[in-house]
């Protein structure tokens, strides 16, 4: 059975490739054949937000540089009755990573950071008790392979900002050993984006993570509705959650692991930021760097596995992105990269066609299916 995002997907595919030349562009007469799209869309969400398991939602597609379909569904707040709009504001869980990674990326660009080089070569307090600590490079944090035990939860998850993050994130590392050597297998990892935040806000100088992550990625490409947690955001902007089964309000969520998993925005930003890794796409990295984050960045172990079965046993991942190419896709000669995202209130998913300049994202308040 096709995934309901392949259906958001599909359309654009069947047209030849446009280009843009201003307000009369090609592109914008495609939005007429989205309207299948957006039958599926209120359909499937639809039927999330009757049982309960979704609250509120936003979809968006965006076509060869125009979004063609934008849209919230659902209540964003039951109690005063406001209804979710294309600017209503979600969670968007582990999507943050592939925002922390175009930022690293981006100081790769510059010239302040390399993949390959150790992760002690820019953040000396970094360390562990295994000795292959030292081993740990930028681009196994950015692909799950630095062998890390996985995630520093303590205080980050909840309702409030944790300001010791970063202090309890050293500390726990400080005191673990690694899972495997570095660069072996890739077990999905969070610490990794944390250390990366930390990379990225030291070498540029800003007073936290989100100014660098404004100057390095935001503001060049106008996300201007991208920020932190909604906990921490005005609370006539986002979308509440509601526990399912008893419908009882949550707490606005703040997830203190900005890099990792803390970050919210809507789902037209998120069209928009995957629409900048795209072939013609409104780009802030170099070629280089775009294609080492959508392309494949295997541990040595899916390399031999692939190479011996012609299986990946892990994800495919690329730099930040859960699929260098997504397989159901790929059987149809569509290559996808795919990054979803999923906090305890919250679950969002980005996807682009990078050849055909094609980017989905669905967002929502609560988990239901996509």
């Amino acid at each position: 059975m096709k995934n309901f995002l392949y259906f958001l997907i599909v359309p654009g595919l069947c047209l030849a490739p446009v280009t843009l030349s201003g307000s009369d562009s090609p592109a914008a007469g495609r939005k007429d054949i989205y309207e299948p799209a957006r039958v599926i869309a209120r359909a499937m969400i639809g039927d999330d937000i009757a049982a309960g398991r979704t609250s509120s939602a936003g979809v968006a597609i965006m076509d060869g540089g125009v979004v063609v379909y934008s849209e919230g569904m659902g209540l964003a707040d039951r109690e005063s009755g406001t209804p979710a709009t294309a600017e209503t504001i979600f969670n968007i869980g582990s999507c943050s990573k592939t925002f922390t990674t175009a930022a690293l990326l981006k100081l790769v660009d510059e010239g302040q950071v390399e993949l390959d080089e150790p992760v002690t070569a820019y953040f000396p307090e970094f360390q562990m008790q295994d000795p292959r600590y030292t081993d740990v490079t930028v681009r196994m944090l950015l692909n799950h392979s630095s062998g890390f035990p996985g995630t520093t939860l303590a205080n980050n998850t909840g309702s409030a900002f944790n300001p010791q993050v970063y202090e309890d994130t050293l500390a726990n590392l400080a005191g673990s050993r690694l899972k495997t050597a570095p660069g072996q297998t890739a077990p999905y990892c969070n610490d990794g984006f944390t250390v990366a935040e930390m990379i990225v806000t030291r070498l540029t100088g800003e007073e936290d993570f989100l100014a660098a992550l404004r100057r390095l990625v935001l503001d060049p490409l106008s996300l201007d509705l991208t920020g932190p947690s909604v906990g921490q955001r005005p609370h006539d902007f986002i979308a509440r959650s509601y526990q399912a089964g008893t419908g009882k309000i949550m707490p606005p969520e703040t997830m203190s692991v900005i890099g990792a998993g803390g970050l919210s925005s809507t789902a037209g930003d998120l069209v928009r930021f995957m629409d900048s890794f795209a072939v013609g796409g409104n780009r802030i990295l170099t070629d280089a760097s775009i294609a080492e984050i959508i392309g494949p960045s295997l541990s040595v172990f899916a390399q031999a596995a692939l190479q011996e079965t012609g299986i990946n046993p892990e994800m495919n991942y690329g730099l930040g992105l859960d699929f260098a190419s997504v397989a159901r896709y790929q059987a149809e000669d569509i290559r996808v990269v795919w990054k979803g995202g999923d906090t305890t209130d919250y679950h969002s998913v980005m996807m682009l066609v990078p050849d055909k300049r094609i980017s989905v994202a669905v967002i929502k308040a609560g988990l239901g299916y996509s």
